[in-house]
């Protein structure tokens, strides 16, 4: 490629990323602080398996991270696991993650553990025009799913409340139901870190929805309605880029049908969370 080209290119979405960052939700602060949020809607939940060393991963990691910025956290969450050796961002747990669904290539993006979409993808030299066809059929299938769920009522709400600090995060996750539910569920939790600055060999200049940590999992049953507790705690220290830039994410799974069914997000509990912050045609 010509090197005017491959500048006009870098130059214009390096301009978008800047955008992205300063119009997503208004600074984290739940490191050190405590946190008490309950999600009593079901998102759409995008669990997308990437790396900085996969050309065909930057159209999708940027489609994403403007999705990220634009719907509000209550209707939709975002999980990136980095995988195959991809410091330091991958971890044993994340290609753990990525074995589940017996992922076979990258990008991949599951919705609500259901439907696997795969992507040719578009690489840097691309442009704005391969992100925007990539955001394009995200944003189809999103609608759809969220057709797909409208008429359902939330099987599950999830609480999830403690003190969330980098050293040490520790904290308690409810699950309730009014039903009963014929299947064994699993609890599983992450940290996640937003506006990580990064120079991927693919073109990527920032994560967002990174995952860095997990908070361990949970097998749980309900025979009967009730609410079940759970306390969830990082081993170690959660690495970031910014401390105040991570927050948590509790995701619940039919663990015989992979169905999502439940999803809370520290995010949720932003001032701004509310309404969406930006998108792509304003």
């Amino acid at each position: 490629m010509p090197l005017q080209t491959h500048l006009k290119y870098k130059h214009t979405c390096m301009l978008f990323l800047l955008l992205i960052t300063i119009h997503l939700p208004a600074a984290l602060t739940f490191a050190g602080q405590g946190i008490n949020v309950t999600a009593t809607t079901r998102p759409v939940v995008l669990e997308e398996f990437t790396a900085t060393w996969c050309y065909y991963c930057y159209s999708m990691g940027s489609a994403l991270d403007r999705m990220h910025a634009q719907y509000r956290p209550r209707d939709l969450v975002i999980i990136a696991f980095h995988v195959w050796t991809d410091p330091p961002f991958s971890f044993p747990f994340t290609d753990s993650r990525a074995s589940y669904y017996s992922v076979g290539g990258i990008p991949s993006v599951w919705v609500n553990g259901l439907t696997l979409e795969r992507f040719t993808g578009h690489g840097f030299d691309e442009g704005e025009a391969g992100i925007i066809q990539t955001y394009d059929s995200m944003k189809n299938r999103i609608e759809t799913e969220q057709a797909r769920i409208a008429g359902q009522a939330p099987a599950f709400s999830l609480s999830l409340r403690g003190d969330f600090t980098p050293e040490h995060p520790t904290l308690t996750v409810e699950v309730a139901t009014q039903t009963s539910y014929p299947h064994n569920l699993a609890l599983l939790a992450y940290v996640l870190e937003d506006r990580v600055p990064v120079n991927g060999s693919n073109g990527q200049t920032e994560l967002n929805a990174l995952v860095r940590a997990t908070m361990g999992s949970q097998t749980l049953q309900f025979s009967s309605p009730g609410t079940k507790s759970f306390q969830l705690a990082s081993s170690v220290a959660v690495p970031s880029y910014n401390p105040a830039n991570l927050y948590p994410v509790v995701i619940l799974q039919d663990a015989s049908t992979r169905e999502v069914l439940a999803a809370v997000s520290g995010l949720m509990a932003l001032p701004n969370a509310a309404q969406p912050a930006w998108s792509l045609y304003q």
